[in-house]
């Protein structure tokens, strides 16, 4: 008996999701499920969505049918630390480093390693790049470990060797997988990333933005001929590089071209990464809005290719729990889904009549729970 309790109790708790997520569909919450014109029970997700929080897992299909699911297996070992976007992942095991890709295991190191004085670890297609003690250390797939330099970080594999960082000399050096240095890339950097989908360094000194790729460094574009401040920051996005100071943001292409940018003042605190659309016609990212103590409101923000000011897509109060507050975009389409820390979840189409689709209200029902989920576009 207690065994059909458990799965009558299973299959209640989908039926009344179902019901929940029809109620959303089709406007009848009272908070407002969609905005703009027509009926919104015509409005459709344009991907099935899965929420997780810890072992409890939901399918939301397009047509709004709610199903358990089983939570995506990671691919990396439980312990160790990963790096989104190389499939690379590292741990201490019985006080050696091993390195690895995916499922497979890249490397491991002939000494121990303490865990509190492990620095950055690159791996590359030959060779594992890593600091402990303050000291970079390259090691070939399958060889032993040997101390390069002090005080160096590794940034990354790029063509034809390791972009590294001497803090002691503050330069930007190109190192060979031995560790011989095969060019300074830059003295006294003022700002500098690595961009692990391009596998290309930027950096800016002298208030040039200037990229580099193996041995080939070009100058790109002045912060002054694109509106920006001696104290800008940078930070690559793949098929764009982010550029921002106090007042201003601006995506600049790899050629040193501008995309688009918009004032930042009026837009508060930026609470998310920056996402490009799958076209690269828009990006999108979510600013925090009220007191800093305490956000009354949060908006995901649009902007398109060729745009001087941001619009919102979408506005959601509500408390957000302070300045830590950290939000989510991702693109399917012209689709955003946007999450937020303290459980708030929306569908928005931004190219179409109806406007959003908010599934807070059903995430929280499903997970039996108010925040802490991580949801994303599958199928």
């Amino acid at each position: 008996m207690g065994y059909m309790r458990v799965i009558r109790a299973a299959l209640l708790t989908v039926v009344v999701a179902i019901a929940v997520l029809t109620v959303a569909f089709t406007g009848q919450d009272a908070a407002g499920s969609c905005t703009g014109s027509g009926r919104c029970a015509a409005q459709r997700l344009p991907a099935p969505i899965t929420i997780t929080a810890g072992s409890a897992a939901y399918r939301i299909a397009p047509n709004g049918r709610v199903s358990r699911t089983s939570p995506s297996p990671s691919p990396y070992p439980s312990d160790a630390t990963w790096f989104p976007g190389s499939d690379t992942w590292y741990r201490i095991e019985h006080r050696h480093l091993v390195v690895g890709r995916g499922r497979k295991l890249l490397w491991r190191s002939h000494e121990q390693i303490a865990a509190n004085q492990l620095g950055l670890v690159a791996a590359g297609p030959n060779a594992v790049a890593f600091q402990h003690d303050h000291r970079l250390y390259i090691a070939p797939l399958g060889g032993v470990e040997r101390p390069i330099a002090a005080r160096e970080l590794p940034l990354g594999w790029t063509t034809g060797g390791l972009y590294t960082y001497s803090y002691r000399r503050r330069e930007l050096l190109l190192r060979s997988d031995t560790g011989t240095v095969l060019k300074t890339i830059s003295d006294r950097p003022v700002e500098y990333q690595f961009d692990l989908a391009t596998r290309s360094l930027y950096f800016l000194s002298h208030g040039v933005l200037i990229g580099a790729h193996g041995a080939r460094v070009r100058k790109l574009a002045s912060l002054h001929s694109l509106g920006m401040a001696t104290n800008t920051s940078l930070q690559p996005l793949g098929r764009l590089i982010e550029l921002m100071d106090d007042h201003r943001l601006a995506l600049v292409r790899p050629d040193g071209s501008l995309f688009a940018s918009t004032p930042i003042g009026q837009l508060d605190r930026i609470s998310s990464f920056i996402a490009t659309a799958p076209d690269a016609s828009a990006v999108a990212f979510t600013a925090l809005t009220g007191p800093t103590r305490h956000p009354n409101a949060e908006n995901v923000y649009l902007l398109p290719a060729g745009a001087h000011a941001a619009r919102v897509a979408h506005h959601q109060s509500g408390s957000f729990g302070g300045c830590a507050q950290w939000a989510n975009v991702t693109w399917h389409g012209t689709w955003l889904l946007y999450s937020e820390d303290d459980g708030k979840l929306s569908a928005i189409d931004t190219a179409g009549t109806h406007r959003t689709i908010q599934l807070d209200g059903l995430a929280r029902h499903l997970l039996k729970r108010r925040d802490q989920f991580d949801a994303r576009w599958s199928g």
